[in-house]
């Protein structure tokens, strides 16, 4: 036998040779994943080599464990050995493919984790017939033999019960149909259940494995999103589809494409340049581009939109991924139904689906419902942008008007005191109107912002005050107005006073920041020349809503979550204000509260002047 080792040997590397000639110059290009699809040839025999060496291992430590024939132990020694050999090259080669076409080099799916255990149960076996010398040992490594085979079965059959990356086999599509259609000629009577991932099958509205094929390039999509946004970079994304492109289609609708590319529709790439740079120069930073692969080659659709944009463009080919792993529900009850009626006439079948449809439909309708909501309020807050607009340009015009009139007053005085009085008062309550008309047409805002984003419970921040709901926004302020009934003509009505203060002013220096006093969600930011100047509102748990107002400049923006205690803006004097302060004011669905209550006691009283009145700023 040693004699005929060395012929063994070069036959061997003869074979080896003539095999990777194969593979790598005669063997056809696979169109989808391109030259590294050439792995396969050594990814897969290998795999298949290492079951049938590890089953081999299986025999021949049962056959010792039997009979104690040493013959049998020194063969699972050598089976053992090569099949590690053989199992290491799968583990290699897969993530050597995985790369390009997954994206990743491991993932720990269900089959490559039970191909990594076998191959650590082999190695432990190797392991110890090599470095364990008691008479026990080949034992012991024949019971660790059987224990590793059992893990053969789980590797093979982990696609079928678990969500893998690997592919589950597949029943037949668009191919199986023609087939189907050649034997129908022939007077054979044929029953075929539509089930290709291409959609492309007439006859029928879906196909079995279409929708779980879209939700698995959405799922790499919703990943690959996360990376384009980062990096600020355009990705191709090219699915399968060589002369349909559905999969491409219904995927980067729901995924939320920039651009779509499908075979069916030709779309020059200089206008899907010119988007992606439109979408560059209002600040979108990335794009997703969806392509079935029967537009064309994913590499030189990239290389051209590089070259005409400048922009970082790259590829990922989905390949197979799109059919393999679970099937959606919508899938499972779709194949069921029909697989049910294969059995019976081709008529019942047609009932089944029309089922199928009123259900679709429905889903449809109340997805359009939805979208109709949404326009609804989105079309109210236009409205309301639009009349706080003219409203504040009513205001101005107002304003000037006031002015020229207290100018006039001024004229007018020097001749009648008392009509000059009646003019005062008159635009104290235009001045009055105007403050109330742009304090109202905050929480006017807030209120429509509540109606479409729910709050919730938020949960305490880390530093949130575990005595107190609130904390001083200004915790070293003055109050030098509180809440409640007001003495000054500039104070809106509200309730049966004529005049009501519905905050807490705090004087710190102007610029002083100032701190959320609850955690919560930005509501509104904004301004306006009257009320209450430059404001943040921020929404709380419970309908609690607070307004920080006269600000000099604001520090978060609508949607931020903010905690207790972070600053939201400086203080100032915009609006009607008369110096520089803070106006706090809560509110509890929409009504003005003392906020009191809610903060620690001990605030500083009000400032006092010298003729004992209170010093105020509104």
């Amino acid at each position: 036998m040693k004699r005929l080792f060395p012929i063994f040997a070069v036959l061997t590397a003869l074979l080896l040779a003539y095999a990777l000639y194969q593979a790598l110059v005669v063997a056809p290009t696979e169109r989808t994943m391109g030259d590294v699809q050439r792995i396969f040839y050594y990814h897969v025999p290998s795999a298949w080599t290492a079951f049938l060496l590890f089953f081999v291992n299986l025999v021949a430590s049962v056959v010792y464990l039997v009979w104690r024939n040493p013959k049998a132990d020194a063969l699972a020694v050598v089976a053992a050995e090569v099949g590690v050999v053989f199992c290491t090259v799968v583990l290699v080669t897969g993530p050597i493919w995985a790369r390009p076409v997954w994206g990743i080099w491991w993932t720990w799916d269900v089959r490559l984790t039970t191909t990594l255990v076998l191959w650590l149960i082999y190695v432990s076996y190797l392991v110890l017939r090599r470095f364990s010398d008691s008479s026990q040992t080949p034992k012991l490594a024949a019971v660790l033999a059987i224990f590793g085979a059992l893990d053969v079965p789980l590797v093979y059959f982990s696609i079928w019960f678990f969500r893998t990356q690997h592919p589950q086999p597949v029943i037949g599509g668009g191919g199986s149909a023609l087939g189907a259609m050649g034997l129908d000629s022939l007077g054979v009577p044929v029953v075929t259940v539509p089930s290709t991932v291409d959609n492309d099958l007439l006859g029928t509205d879906v196909t079995i494995g279409h929708m779980s094929a879209v939700d698995t390039v959405v799922q790499n999509v919703n990943r690959v999103r996360d990376t384009a946004t980062s990096h600020e970079r355009i990705f191709v994304i090219e699915t399968m589809g060589r002369d349909t492109g559905h999969i491409a289609l219904d995927a980067g609708l729901a995924s939320g494409a920039e651009s779509i590319l499908v075979p069916e529709i030709e779309v020059p790439l200089e206008d899907v340049s010119r988007r992606i740079l439109r979408a560059h120069a209002r600040g979108k930073s990335h794009s997703i581009i969806m392509m079935a692969e029967g537009y064309g080659h994913g590499f030189d659709v990239a290389r051209q939109i590089q070259e005409q944009t400048e922009l970082e463009t790259r590829v990922i080919v989905l390949g197979h991924l799109q059919r393999g792993g679970s099937p959606l529900a919508s899938d499972r009850i779709i194949a069921s139904r029909l697989g049910a009626r294969a059995a019976e006439l081709k008529s019942l079948m047609a009932q089944d689906l029309q089922g199928v449809q009123d259900e679709r439909v429905k889903a449809q309708k109340a997805r359009e419902e939805q979208i109709k909501e949404r326009q609804k309020l989105d079309s109210e807050l236009a409205q309301l942008r639009d009349l706080q607009a003219q409203q504040q340009q009513s205001v101005d015009d107002l304003q000037t008007k006031i002015y020229q009139t207290q100018t006039e007053m001024a004229l007018l005085s020097r001749q009648s005191a008392q009509l000059a009085q009646a003019v005062t008062d008159m635009l104290q309550k235009q001045q009055d109107a105007i403050i109330a008309a742009a304090m109202q047409a905050v929480w006017t805002q807030v209120q429509l912002w509540s109606q479409s984003n729910n709050v919730g419970t938020i949960p305490a921040s880390a530093g949130h005050s575990t005595k107190y709901r609130f904390i001083w926004p200004e915790p070293q302020a003055n109050i030098s107005q509180p809440f409640g009934p007001s003495k000054y003509w500039f104070e809106p009505a509200y309730g049966s006073y004529p005049h009501f203060h519905t905050g807490i002013d705090l004087v710190e220096p102007f610029g002083s920041p100032v701190y959320a006093a609850d955690d919560g969600i930005v509501a509104l930011v904004g301004s306006s020349s009257s009320g209450y100047g430059n404001y943040v509102v921020i929404a709380h748990s419970g309908g609690l809503d607070t307004l920080y107002g006269h600000l000099s400049t604001a520090v978060v923006k609508v949607g931020d979550r903010v905690s207790q205690g972070q600053p939201v803006g400086l203080e100032g004097s915009s609006g009607n204000s008369t110096g520089a302060h803070l106006h706090f004011e809560l509110r509890i669905n929409q009504k003005p509260v003392d906020p009191s209550p809610y903060l620690p006691p001990g605030a500083p009283a009000p400032q006092i002047d010298e003729a004992g009145g209170s010093r105020f700023i509104l």
